[in-house]
């Protein structure tokens, strides 16, 4: 498909905006990333993708927003505003007052970095915006679907990754793929109870950027969140990066403070980390 060649902007340096610049570049567009923006100062930007941890976010968007205050804004970091346990979309609202554009799926870097198949939802409260990011991005082996609905989207990129953790100490423990199959059905029932109650879609869930990154993080150890899961079983301290399940299962719970005795494997999971970081 023939596609108008854009300026992108990748910000994030690790293998995820790398994967994404990848993509970009499958699609003709003239990518530039963090470590040569300086360069380029005078570049119109048509997009800007942000593929940076959760707590990087509000410090480095910014400074982009002025070199580039036309362009589509993408995010492409699951999680929230933690020290506000904020969705990035009330944030921006807030801060900036424009609609960010939500990109999210069953993603591991490396293997979209490769071009392996895989899809994921790009969410927007503007749908035709949404649209328009699905047909510039999307490639042969990266397929991208629109949704408007963004609250979903954010919760569930962060659920998963709490999730994740939850996982990966059931399968240290050698519980087996049937636990940890029930906890994820569970799981997905009270993501989609916590959706409802936030303003989103229950129906949204059954996507790539829900049930998809679900089945993928609880269910391979390439998920730092999982790994995460299994050292705390193990009672080890090991140095696995940034695991974005952590502060997202505490902003969470603090997001859902008015429902959260409703709730049953999120609180789980808040008291399996805090005991753990408390023997620390």
């Amino acid at each position: 498909m023939s596609k108008t060649k854009l300026n992108i902007l990748i910000v994030g340096e690790g293998s995820w905006g790398s994967a994404l610049a990848v993509v970009a570049r499958s699609n003709n567009h003239n990518v530039i990333t963090e470590a040569r923006t300086h360069k380029n100062d005078s570049i119109a930007y048509d997009s800007i993708i942000f593929a940076v941890p959760s707590d990087a976010l509000s410090n480095c968007v910014e400074n982009r927003l002025q070199i580039a205050p036309k362009a589509d804004i993408i995010i492409a970091t699951k999680g929230m505003v933690h020290n506000e346990a904020e969705l990035f979309s009330s944030y921006f609202k807030r801060k900036f007052n424009i609609e960010p554009i939500f990109l999210s799926g069953p993603n591991f870097a490396k293997e979209v970095a490769n071009k392996l198949p895989a899809s994921a939802d790009i969410a927007c409260k503007n749908i035709e915006k949404a649209q328009k990011v699905c047909d510039y991005l999307s490639t042969e082996y990266f397929s991208l679907k629109s949704t408007d609905d963004i609250i979903s989207v954010q919760l569930a990129g962060c659920y998963k990754n709490i999730l994740a953790i939850y996982c990966g100490y059931l399968s240290a423990l050698n519980m087996g793929d049937n636990m940890r199959a029930k906890i994820c059905t569970e799981g997905i029932a009270e993501l989609k109870v916590i959706c409802q109650k936030l303003g989103g879609n229950a129906y949204t869930i059954d996507s790539y950027s829900g049930i998809g990154d679900i089945i993928l993080s609880c269910f391979s150890d390439q998920s730092r969140n999982f790994r995460y899961g299994m050292q705390i079983a193990k009672s080890k301290n090991e140095n696995l990066g940034c695991v974005e399940g952590i502060k997202a299962a505490k902003s969470l719970a603090k997001l859902c403070k008015n429902f959260y005795k409703e709730l049953e494997i999120l609180p789980k999971i808040v008291k399996l980390i805090e005991n753990y970081e408390g023997k620390r």
